[in-house]
Parts: C-alpha cells; sequence; structure tokens
C-alpha cells in the first residue's frame, strides 16, 4: 500500500497530481494542531502551509510520521530542532517562488514610488491639481539597498538592474567579491539607500534586526 500523505490546505491540481503517483493523498482543511492530529494518525508524510504550525508536540504525537514538507520557501512555522531530535527529515521549495516574490517587492517599491494608490484615487474623483503630483518620486539614478542577497534578493537586483538603481548588498552569505561580480556593492545597514527591500528568512537573528 503507498504510504498516506496529508496536504495541510489546497495546493495546485498539478502538485497533488505528482504526489497521487507516490502515495495516498488527502488534502486537509484543519488549521488547528488537534485537527491535524487526528487527521495524520497514519501519516508518512505531511505537506504544511501556513497552519498549524509544526510543532514538537504535533510531531511526536504522529508514530507513523517520517518526512515533513513545507509548501514554499519559508521554515518559520516549523520546529526544525524537534524535528531533528525525532528523526524526521524536514524539505521545502526553496527558489520556488522566488521570481513572483522578487516582482511582487519592486512592484510595490514602484508603487510607492509613484503613490499608486493616492493617484488612483485622485483619477477616479476627478482631481487633476497640482497636489496629485507632490511627493512622487523617481527611481532612476537611486540606491537599491537590499538586505538579504539569497534567491529573492539577487532576483530583485537583477530584475531592478535596468531601472539603472545601483544596488547594494547586505547579507551574511554573500561574499564582498561575490557582491562585486554580480554588480552590487556590500553596505551596512544604516547605509542610505531610497528604497529597501528585505528578503531575508525569518529567523531568531533576523527577526531582531526588523525590529532594530
Amino acid at each position: 500500500m503507498k504510504p498516506l500523505v496529508i496536504v495541510a490546505g489546497p495546493i495546485h491540481a498539478d502538485g497533488i497530481k505528482q504526489l497521487e503517483s507516490e502515495a495516498r493523498v488527502i488534502v486537509s482543511s484543519e488549521e488547528t494542531e488537534a485537527g491535524m492530529v487526528k487527521v495524520a494518525q497514519e501519516a508518512s508524510g505531511i505537506l504544511f502551509r501556513a497552519k498549524p504550525l509544526c510543532t514538537r508536540s504535533l510531531m511526536s504525537a504522529l508514530r507513523q510520521l517520517k518526512v515533513v514538507g513545507r509548501h514554499g520557501v519559508g521554515l518559520d512555522t516549523i520546529d526544525l530542532p524537534a524535528a531533528t531530535e525525532l528523526g524526521i527529515p524536514v524539505v521545502h521549495a526553496p527558489g520556488s517562488n522566488s521570481n513572483s516574490v522578487a516582482e511582487h517587492a519592486i512592484m510595490l517599491m514602484l508603487a510607492l514610488a509613484k503613490q499608486a494608490v493616492v493617484v488612483d484615487r485622485r483619477t477616479r474623483l476627478a482631481d487633476w491639481g497640482k497636489n496629485r503630483w507632490q511627493g512622487l518620486l523617481e527611481m532612476n539614478g537611486k540606491t537599491l539597498g537590499i538586505i538579504g542577497v539569497g534567491n529573492i534578493g539577487r532576483r530583485v537586483a537583477k530584475t531592478a538592474g535596468p531601472s539603472a538603481c545601483a544596488s547594494s548588498a547586505t547579507t551574511s552569505t554573500c561574499p564582498p567579491t561575490s557582491c562585486g561580480t554580480a554588480g552590487w556593492s556590500p553596505c551596512p545597514t544604516s547605509s542610505p539607500c531610497s528604497a529597501r527591500p528585505t528578503s531575508s528568512p525569518a529567523t531568531p537573528r533576523t527577526r531582531r534586526k526588523r525590529t532594530t
């Protein structure tokens, strides 16, 4: 009999089809730990989305559990130390949505620079006064400070390149020589920038930085 895999929430039909080639698949709508434990008693694997969190108590309660997957990139919803202690491998899909997230970040930066929401509202009200143009920012020649130059940060820099933004990279994993080769210049987070997208993973270390 094929192993049982629980998918914690709907995913694309192609993903379900791939899973079904190797396993029995149940898509669960349970968003609580208690509900997931009840559904997944015989599961060999669980593919988590946003809810429920993959906690030590949840994994400990599932005696048949052999692997945990994360639909997407971030692993902050999974208790990694607990999974390691319990001998349960954790897998995810780094890079799978990097391009989409990078484009979304650039879209938001441009929307803020051009005050798209405010201008749209005034246009709908037929407000053509001079004030509608106040505060708009030209991004050409400005400095883009990217905090975290991983899969997403690198794509942001690459996509923003044609707009003539000078990309400055701040990361613990990008050596200065590598950044220079890519056309970025390493800089501290305190450096003045016109826009500063943050694409670092959510960890205890980066959470502290984001709040300071």
